[in-house]
């Protein structure tokens, strides 16, 4: 076995031991081939990825959105002109994309739905202060308005 070999099978046993840690204090479950795909070292980092993010969950408040993203100043949907729409709407994801935060619209959305219900219902959703570094904090609109059950605006 060579080098390379020697250093793989050390560090599948150590793989090993982190699985069980994982198992033992949060109470995850691994199958056998959860490993077959991945090198030891990519293996190695996705456990480290796990027990990091187990660990800020386990502590992490529950805070509005809006403080995630350290209360940015957004003009109100009644103080941007129809006309600079498509424009606001567009800087708003912009922001939030640079901050980690997604949003999914599965069916078309018309530009000032999409940045009334950013201001005036997502930005007051609660959630976990995770921050681990390349994770996405993820939103559907539609997981808020299924189906027909669109908002109205006061504008």
């Amino acid at each position: 076995m060579g080098h390379d070999g020697f250093q793989d099978s050390i560090q599948r046993i150590m793989n090993g031991y982190k699985r069980q840690e994982l198992a033992d204090k949060y109470g995850m479950e691994f199958s056998h081939d959860d490993d077959a795909n991945l090198s030891p070292s990519l293996e190695s980092r996705w456990l480290n990825y796990i027990e990091e993010y187990e660990r800020q969950f386990a502590t992490a408040r529950h805070i509005p959105l809006r403080e995630y993203l350290d209360f940015p100043t957004i003009p109100p949907l009644c103080d941007v002109p129809a006309e600079h729409m498509a424009e606001a709407l567009s800087q708003l994801l912009d922001l939030l994309e640079r901050q980690g935060v997604v949003i999914d619209f599965l069916s078309p959305v018309d530009p000032r739905e999409a940045y009334r219900f950013i201001t005036e219902d997502l930005l007051d959703e609660e959630i976990d202060d995770i921050r681990i570094p390349g994770t996405r904090c993820h939103f559907v609109y539609e997981d808020f308005y299924p189906g027909d059950a669109l908002p109205g605006s006061d504008c």
